[in-house]
């Protein structure tokens, strides 16, 4: 995971993270960085025609039918998804970043403050990167709703908001080179989104980017 984000690679955490993925930049990025493969590389399996029912097992056709627990998850994300207002200017977003990318952060806020404002209600954001977008960007002061900051339970009010519903998607600019005296707190975060199938979840600023770029700026 610290290397997807040193390197600007996607990390899709989560059910809600994957499904928008898959609706919204899993086309486009289907032409980013193409390999050819050489045929010969590849390598085949082939079955004598007695042996081909022995030599592959039975699987089951679906992932409904593989996985039980794959459609309640699915079920429970779609209800979440409708349960939040899902329409521009009444969602909420939370807006993370570690020491070291709190500048980034302010400049994502700058750069795109004219979509935060029309696709959000309320920003929520941790103790000093919350008075950097305020500062940052004047138009989105009266979305921003600041918390503590991270070391000091900010990490930990979000989750709960993330638990109950009350937030949709989160940018959260994870610093991969140097260590958190409060990781355990930034796992909350986490963990909180993977237990919410309907969140969104970004880690890193070439992600967060190509989403508003791609998606937010696509949509009246």
């Amino acid at each position: 995971m610290r290397l997807c984000d040193h390197f600007r690679g996607k990390r899709l955490m989560n059910f809600g993270s994957v499904r928008a993925w898959l609706e919204d930049e899993a086309k486009d990025d289907r032409t980013r960085n193409p390999q050819r493969v050489e045929e010969s590389k590849i390598g085949s399996v082939t079955f004598a025609p007695s042996e081909a029912k022995e030599a592959r097992p039975s699987v089951p056709r679906t992932n409904h039918e593989l996985y039980p627990q794959y459609r309640m998850l699915r079920l429970e994300g779609s209800r979440q998804a409708q349960s939040a207002t899902g329409s521009p200017g009444k969602e909420t977003i939370a807006l993370i970043a570690h020491d070291q990318m709190k500048t980034q952060m302010a400049s994502f806020a700058l750069d795109y403050e004219a979509e935060l404002e029309r696709r959000f209600t309320r920003i929520l954001a941790t103790g000093t990167t919350g008075k950097l977008v305020q500062e940052t960007a004047p138009s989105l002061e009266d979305r921003v709703i600041p918390l503590h900051s991270g070391p000091k339970g900010g990490d930990i009010e979000i989750a709960v908001e993330i638990l109950a519903g009350r937030c949709q998607h989160v940018v959260f600019f994870v610093d991969p080179l140097h260590p958190h005296p409060h990781i355990d707190d930034v796992r909350v975060v986490f963990g909180a989104c993977m237990r919410t199938p309907a969140v969104q979840i970004f880690t890193n600023e070439a992600h967060a980017r190509e989403w508003v770029e791609r998606v937010l700026r696509r949509r009246p």
